[in-house]
């Protein structure tokens, strides 16, 4: 008994040195963040919220919605911020930027095989990530209009806060990986209007089959595909409204918080350079001046010259002619005779 209690004493001690690192984090920011939950159908995202907040506040509640079975729960754009779930009594610790939550509804990966150069699901997240959506937005409506490629309507004066970091949820229960979608989720990310931090929560690690070594296997192979760090993974199980609070699990969670709430990572809008097409030279557009069609070439072809039937007179002067030309040539040739005799005496 005297064990467990220094062993529950030691996990409090850890669990206080990492909250009061939490907070120093959460001071450094200039406003909370805006934690944007993505993954597939079922994999936790909305649990994954509430055992969140549950560490934070030692009491489970429904924060966000939770189902189960193959249909959505979450169908709208749910934001969840710290008003809503932190509410202590020391007016010092209520001053804190805790994050807000942006739980949505679980993606497709249908949705992410386009032959589209973009697909349904990275449209919809970049809706999101800028910001241009309401609170309650009907997000499976939308997925269903942009389906069919409607034009979206987007109100300019909107005021939703973009999205700060991003975290990708998977299920450790799950043995495929969705490829397809992780890379429309990174790519939305990293290279399109901003360069977001993302992180990556493996759920479910108590119902998996897999092995300790297996878990680390599936964790590294998802890193990869992801391009991240393992320093941005979080394994863990979600807590459920029938489990007391554990000190074990709360510790791995408020150190994942702690890091997203690390003013090292930031959202950055990335800024793209203005330029020019360059000017065509002559010789270019020259060759790529389009070949003259038939009908620019169409000309008259002049009708063939008849001949002309000769006559006696036109036959004298010809037969004339002739003759005038080789009496020139004789001279010429008696001329050059004498010359060349001449110089010789």
């Amino acid at each position: 008994m005297d064990e467990m209690t220094a062993e529950q004493n030691t996990e409090q001690v850890t669990k206080d040195e990492i909250w009061e690192n939490l907070k120093a984090n959460l001071e450094a920011l200039e406003k909370p963040r805006n934690l944007l939950l993505l993954g597939s159908l079922g994999t936790g995202k909305s649990s994954f919220i509430n055992t969140v907040i549950t560490a934070l506040t030692g009491k489970y509640k429904y924060y966000a919605d939770v189902g189960r079975g193959s249909s959505h729960n979450t169908m709208r754009l749910h934001m969840i911020p710290s008003a809503e779930y932190w509410n202590p009594e020391n007016k010092e610790i209520k001053a804190q930027n805790l994050p807000t939550f942006i739980d949505i509804i679980g993606l497709e990966t249908s949705l992410s095989e386009s032959k589209e150069e973009i697909s349904v699901n990275k449209e919809l997240m970049r809706l999101i990530i800028n910001g241009q959506l309401p609170q309650n937005c009907d997000l499976f409506d939308l997925s269903n209009k942009l389906k069919n490629r409607e034009k979206i309507n987007i109100k300019p004066d909107l005021q939703i806060a973009a999205v700060d970091i991003i975290i990708v949820v998977l299920s450790a229960e799950n043995y495929v990986t969705p490829d397809i979608l992780l890379y429309d989720i990174c790519k939305e990310a990293k290279f399109e209007t901003k360069n977001i931090p993302v992180f990556l929560v493996l759920t479910n690690v108590d119902k998996s089959n897999l092995s300790e070594k297996g878990l680390e296997e599936k964790k590294n192979d998802i890193c990869s595909i992801m391009n991240i760090e393992p320093y941005k993974v979080l394994m863990c199980s979600n807590y459920q409204p029938d489990h007391k609070p554990s000190i074990k699990k709360d510790i791995k969670i408020l150190e994942f918080l702690m890091k997203l709430s690390d003013p090292c990572f930031k959202a950055v809008t990335l800024q793209k350079m203005e330029s020019e097409k360059p000017a065509l030279s002559i010789e270019i557009m020259e060759s790529e001046k389009p070949a003259p069609s038939v009908q620019e070439m169409e000309c008259e072809i002049p009708a063939p010259l008849k001949p002309h039937a000769s006559t006696p007179c036109q036959n004298a002067d010809d037969s004339s002619v002739m003759t005038g030309a080789f009496i020139c040539l004789l001279l010429a040739f008696l001329i050059g005779l004498i010359l060349h005799f001449g110089s010789k005496i």
